[in-house]
């Protein structure tokens, strides 16, 4: 874009959009997920097939509640927050899971929604725990799906999700 004034010219960059994003993301659809994963995440990927090969955990669900917090005291801004995912495992047991990197936990933004979401768990009539699940969580998870993938790989591997990744450029 280019502006006129007077004399001179003054010319301002134009910003270039990214072509794909930094992020794996796509759809996982899954017999134990109660609603189907639109992650935006290769680490939710990763935890939601942790899920899904656990044999304790009954069931999951992703993003499945909206928790209101207040993002700014002065204003009074309310804003909504979705967890990642809501476990529910065989034993009865149900935790509330945000998948972060370690670095961010300390996000003025990211605590202010644990304290929301960790209120939230109070006010429940059955007790739920909220958690983080950070890089050495998520990293050990990937290194088990892994060795599981090649001591499996002579044989058919056990199929208890599908994913389909989204193509990040339009074809043509």
């Amino acid at each position: 874009q280019t502006m006129w004034m007077a004399t001179k010219k003054i010319t301002t960059k134009k910003r270039r959009k990214k072509k794909g994003g930094r992020y794996k993301t796509g759809i996982h659809v899954s017999s134990k997920c109660l609603n189907e994963m639109k992650y935006r995440s290769g680490w939710e990927l990763i935890v939601a097939i942790h899920f899904d090969q656990d044999d304790s955990v009954e069931s999951y669900a992703y993003e499945p509640i909206a928790i209101e917090y207040i993002s700014n005291i002065r204003s009074g801004k309310v804003r909504r927050y979705y967890p990642d995912f809501l476990v529910n495992y065989t034993n009865g047991t149900r935790i509330l899971v945000e998948v972060k990197r370690l670095n961010q936990l300390n996000n003025l933004i990211v605590q202010k929604k644990a304290k929301a979401a960790e209120e939230w768990c109070k006010k429940q009539n059955q007790k739920i725990d909220y958690q983080f699940w950070t890089d050495h969580i998520v990293k050990s998870l990937k290194r088990i799906q892994d060795s599981r993938a090649t001591q499996t790989s002579e044989t058919s591997p056990k199929k208890t999700g599908a994913t389909l990744l989204k193509k990040s450029r339009k074809t043509k």
